[in-house]
């Protein structure tokens, strides 16, 4: 995933721009363009528990020097050494202007990523706290359950923009509104819930699965990543170790796909109650 970049040299006119990409296995790269049309590149590494990266910059002018940030996920700000000059930097969107009269306006996060990618968050009481179009935030309780028996299990949906999206609580660790989608061939989240579920240390590099391409919505091909999600709680059902894919952007809508609704059973919704039914028997949380 790529986030905007923004950043000054300290005591001096110079700035720059450009981009910071970084992936799930906690490696990245930074490259920035200044005002004075230097270019600079720089590998990192994202160390996960400390929420820290770090890394070196080479410019074309000759300059070099190590520069480190933090990052919540689509956030941060770090510092760093061009030669004997000191600079800061922001990414993530909605930067400040940044221009020779003025220096980066410098966030120090609290908390989770892998790299400058995925969703904000502050502790781990409040995984999510942009909570993504609400549609996720942290497990503090069940999702709700209206009526259950040995031959359904009632879930109640609620609606955003003209969609339905049904709660459901992923590895015990987030709540999160699927839509539900039976086209699609396995469960799908977004790269922030992912590097989350990574943060809290609830999936692991051991429980990735080979990629998988998809086919989307407009027809294009898409190689995704993909990984064993250890539970999935639906109301009343709990299901294990299903195949889950992680897509290629944080904007994408979250699918309860075949991978789960093949475990859950069939189901009818009811529109007039905003309820959806699974004719199934449910398994019982313990």
């Amino acid at each position: 995933m790529t986030l905007p970049v923004k950043g000054k040299v300290e005591n001096s006119d110079e700035y720059f721009t450009g981009t910071a990409t970084g992936n799930l296995f906690g490696t990245g790269s930074l490259k920035i363009v200044s005002s004075n049309s230097s270019i600079c590149e720089g590998d990192f590494v994202y160390k996960i528990p400390h929420r820290l990266g770090k890394g070196d910059f080479k410019c074309n002018d000759g300059r070099e020097g190590p520069f480190q940030f933090e990052s919540t996920c689509t956030s941060g700000s770090g510092y760093g050494n061009l030669g004997k000059n000191h600079f800061t930097f922001s990414f993530g969107k909605n930067l400040p202007q940044v221009h020779s009269q003025e220096a980066v306006s410098i966030v120090t996060p609290e908390t989770q990523s892998i790299a400058p990618t995925g969703s904000t968050s502050r502790n781990k009481g409040d995984l999510l706290a942009e909570n993504r179009d609400s549609n996720l935030s942290a497990v503090s309780s069940k999702t709700e359950v209206l009526t259950s028996s040995e031959e359904f299990n009632e879930v109640q949906m609620t609606k955003n923009g003209g969609v339905y999206m049904l709660p459901a609580s992923i590895n015990d660790v987030l709540s999160i509104k699927f839509i539900i989608d039976s086209g699609a061939s396995d469960v799908s989240i977004s790269p922030d819930i992912a590097l989350t579920l990574i943060k809290t240390e609830t999936i692991t590099i051991n429980d990735f699965l080979p990629g998988q391409a998809y086919k989307l919505a407009d027809g294009s091909i898409a190689k995704s990543n993909r990984f064993k999600l250890h539970s999935l709680r639906v109301g009343a059902s709990v299901i294990k170790n299903i195949p889950c894919s992680i897509s290629n952007s944080i904007n994408a809508p979250l699918l309860l796909g075949q991978s789960a609704l093949e475990q859950l059973g069939s189901f009818t919704f009811d529109y007039d109650k905003s309820i959806v039914r699974f004719h199934n028997k449910p398994t019982k949380s313990k």
